[in-house]
């Protein structure tokens, strides 16, 4: 969900910025947990569009609602 807003803001930024206008540059959690390390959950950065992964108990990523 998350990887699939970040690689439409790199194709399509003006139709990006106009629908979330409030998203900054910083990382923001996935609900998507990482497949090989039950612990950890994937994570993006809406500047660069990389993803990663860290612990689920990490404070230091932001969260985002998004619905369609």
């Amino acid at each position: 969900e998350l990887l699939s807003i970040m690689t439409n803001k790199t194709k399509n930024k003006a139709r990006y910025y106009t629908n979330l206008p409030s998203i900054r540059s910083y990382y923001y959690w996935s609900a998507t947990e990482n497949a090989n390390y039950g612990d950890d959950a994937w994570y993006g950065h809406f500047s660069s569009g990389n993803m990663y992964y860290g612990y689920k108990t990490s404070t230091s990523n932001h969260t985002i609602c998004i619905h369609d």
